[in-house]
This record gives C-alpha cells, sequence and structure tokens, in this order.
C-alpha cells in the first residue's frame, strides 16, 4: 500500500505572477520598468531628456523586466537595518506626548500584607 499522497503537478496560483522568461532574447524583450529608487536615478540623470527619450533609455538599460507593472507594496523604512532614533519616531508618529502627566494607579493592599508586617508566617 503507497502511503505516498497523490499531488497534482499543476502549480498553485498564488505561487508566481507571472512565468520566468529564461532567453536572452526574451528578457529583452520585456519592457524595462524602474522602481522607487531608480525612478529617483531616471530623475536626475535625464533631466534634460523628452519622455520618449527617458522611456527609450530606461527600457535599454533597467534592471526590472516584466509584463506586468512593479508594485511597491513595502512600508516607509521596512528594509533599514539601523535602530531609529527617539525624535525620527516621535517625527514618524509613533511616539505621542501625553496630554497629561502619568500618575500611577495606587495598589491595592490584601489582608495578608498586614499580615506579613506583623510577622506572622502562613
Amino acid at each position: 500500500m503507497c502511503r505516498i499522497p497523490n499531488r497534482s503537478k499543476a502549480p498553485h496560483p498564488f505561487q508566481f505572477k507571472e512565468k520566468a522568461v529564461r532567453t536572452k532574447a526574451g528578457k529583452a524583450a520585456l519592457t524595462g520598468r524602474s522602481c522607487q529608487e531608480c525612478e529617483q536615478y531616471y530623475s536626475t540623470v535625464l533631466a534634460l531628456k523628452s519622455e520618449a527619450e527617458r522611456k527609450k533609455i530606461k527600457n535599454s538599460c533597467s534592471r526590472h523586466r516584466s509584463e506586468a507593472a512593479l508594485i511597491d507594496n513595502t512600508p516607509k523604512g521596512f528594509w533599514d537595518t539601523t535602530v531609529p532614533s527617539t525624535q525620527e519616531l516621535y517625527n514618524e508618529g509613533y511616539i505621542k506626548v501625553a496630554s497629561q502627566p502619568f500618575t500611577p494607579i495606587p495598589r491595592v493592599r490584601n489582608s495578608l500584607d498586614d499580615e506579613r508586617k506583623k510577622g506572622v508566617n502562613f
């Protein structure tokens, strides 16, 4: 009796967004895209070029190539490896200043506390 489950050869629908392009000619045929960092580079280097020239240069040298548009959905600061300073956290809104000073809640004492002070052991 075989205990190995019968698995289908069909890939999972969530596994990959698009099929992999394996040939050099196939990759060259894909449209060049730009991520947020690349867009900053293109805007400074190609500032004086027209939009058609920018698109042509971007398509010739882009490292990001795909049939679908890139989606940059990571939150700001996600890839930063440094610990932010308190001032940065305050500016981003992670730290809020209380409008009233902190007042501790008074401790509720029970009868055992009084007995311990008297020296009675339980």
